[in-house]
């Protein structure tokens, strides 16, 4: 069976991201350097031929996706399993606003992520579970093809971890993937390989400001 490429971009920045809060599946558009950054992404990508595109539902999201394919005619699907995490009772708060509020909470996410469960929302573990299940089929579902996937910072932390290393434990080295930022992995023979991570090396300096900064 002929492999299938994803490249796996996560949204440009949001309005959330720009407050600083835990957005999880809350609808926040991009803001300005948002859609600034999609040109980008849109420009850096211009060279590779999508045969379809895959998006979380969620409109910073979508609408990264659909800067990325202007022009294009690349079907553009959404997948429900692509959405942020469920951060529950987290939603719209800063990290601050955690640390006071759920400090047991704030010491599990910050030193074992792996084990958490946010309150009101989804377990990392099912988060987990539920995103490289999606990865597989749509990898699956598409050999020989290379696939546009426009997700979350949670969904490619999840990702990366069971790529690279095949357990969810990873995701407690911190991974932190920036707004736009290109991954690329090949699905072959029922294994993945990690070709490129956290790619940003064609951004704008200006549009970086954050790029350490997690925020789902």
């Amino acid at each position: 069976m002929s492999g299938t490429t994803l490249y796996v971009v996560r949204h440009g920045r949001s309005l959330g991201n720009d407050q600083r809060f835990f957005q999880g599946r809350r609808d926040l558009p991009l803001c300005e350097a948002g859609l600034r950054q999609a040109a980008a992404a849109s420009e850096h990508l211009r060279g590779i031929a999508f045969d379809i595109a895959c998006t979380s539902p969620l409109s910073r999201a979508r609408r990264t996706a659909e800067i990325i394919l202007a022009g294009r005619s690349v079907p553009l699907l959404e997948d429900e399993r692509l959405t942020e995490m469920d951060v529950g009772l987290w939603g719209g708060h800063p990290f601050s606003w955690i640390v006071q509020n759920d400090p047991e909470g704030a010491r599990r996410w910050n030193e074992t992520p792996d084990e958490h469960v946010f309150p009101g929302g989804e377990s990392m573990a099912q988060a987990y579970d539920r995103i490289n299940r999606a990865a597989d089929e749509i990898a699956e579902r598409n050999p020989g093809k290379t696939v546009l996937m426009v997700t979350h910072g949670g969904v490619l932390r999840c990702l990366w971890a069971r790529i690279t290393t095949g357990c969810l434990r990873a995701v407690r080295s911190g991974a932190v993937f920036a707004n736009c930022s290109v991954s690329v992995f090949t699905f072959e023979n029922g294994s993945w390989k990690a070709d490129a991570v956290n790619d940003v090396s064609f951004m704008p300096e200006e549009l970086l400001a954050d790029r350490l900064q997690y925020h789902l």
